[in-house]
């Protein structure tokens, strides 16, 4: 499986500069796959992205992060109080979890 992303609100870009900023929600699925959910431009209905940021993880005990590089939501927990954020394990069942992005692309 993978994510659902649906779009929640757009806005003009800041400033008046060129591009596209939109609030999404995405829905987590049932089998993490190990480094992360990938987000095409694609998926949102762009050409490109220039940024995602994570902004609310609707209360769950995860916290997420975008990264340009590769492309995918990665999704991290802490074991204890105290402890080292690490990525979730693969397979790890996310589908309960709905996360928002802010998004800015082209």
């Amino acid at each position: 499986m993978a994510i659902s992303i649906a779009k929640v609100e757009r806005f003009p870009a800041p400033g008046g500069d060129v591009g596209r900023h939109a609030i999404f929600d995405a829905t987590l699925d049932a089998s993490y796959p190990a480094g992360g959910y990938p987000i095409s431009a694609a998926a949102l209905g762009w050409k490109g992205i220039f940024f995602i940021t994570p902004v609310d993880a609707g209360g769950a005990a995860y916290f997420m992060q975008y990264n340009r590089t590769t492309g995918k939501l990665m999704v991290f927990w802490c074991a204890a109080a105290g402890t080292v954020a690490a990525e979730v394990t693969a397979a790890t069942n996310l589908s309960a979890v709905v996360v928002r992005l802010e998004c800015r692309g082209w």
